[in-house]
């Protein structure tokens, strides 16, 4: 589906839109997605969000392609091979990540790098597991940047892609590094 410069897809408080591996495709000038209801699915959505909705990656990987600057009302992934896929950067807007199931369940951040500045999004519900069987996990791809983990305002630990920093230990397939 693709939505005109000037035009704006609006879904409506209390409503659903799925997307069950479709491209939504806005142009974002002077119009976008107004998110006031629940965007749920896979697929891929090009541009802007705004609202006070939920978007949520459910049943496979849901792409977002723009620039996530809209903390809307958050952003969930939901049950067993879902993914969150974020491929461009992400303010530091008190944007809200929420796990849904503790037994699986991927944010992909394709561009940590992009990070903008010192981030104080919220990520909720992330079970690492203490086995070998992968639960909820964060991907960092690409190359530089730095992901740093802070609990009621202490430093637990730094994640690059040269290792592990800090006061904390991460659980990594059984073992604490």
């Amino acid at each position: 589906m693709t939505i005109g410069s000037t035009h704006t897809l609006t879904i409506a408080s209390g409503a659903t839109l799925t997307d069950n591996g479709g491209t939504i495709t806005t142009s974002g000038v002077g119009g976008g997605i107004a998110v006031n209801g629940t965007l749920i699915g896979t697929g891929t959505v090009n541009g802007p969000l705004s609202g006070s909705g939920i978007v949520e990656a459910s049943g496979g990987t849901l792409h977002l392609t723009s620039a996530v600057t809209n903390a809307l009302g958050g952003y969930s992934i939901n049950g067993a091979s879902s993914v969150l896929q974020l491929d461009s950067t992400l303010a530091s807007n008190n944007i809200v990540f929420t796990f849904l199931s503790a037994a699986s369940g991927e944010l992909g951040l394709s561009s940590h790098g992009a990070l903008i500045g010192a981030n104080s999004d919220t990520i909720q519900g992330l079970n690492v597991g203490t086995g070998l069987t992968p639960t909820n996990f964060i991907d960092l791809e690409g190359t530089g940047g730095t992901l740093t983990v802070f609990f009621k305002g202490v430093q637990v630990v730094s994640l690059t892609d040269f290792g592990i920093t800090g006061p904390g230990s991460v659980g990594f397939r059984g073992r604490s590094v």
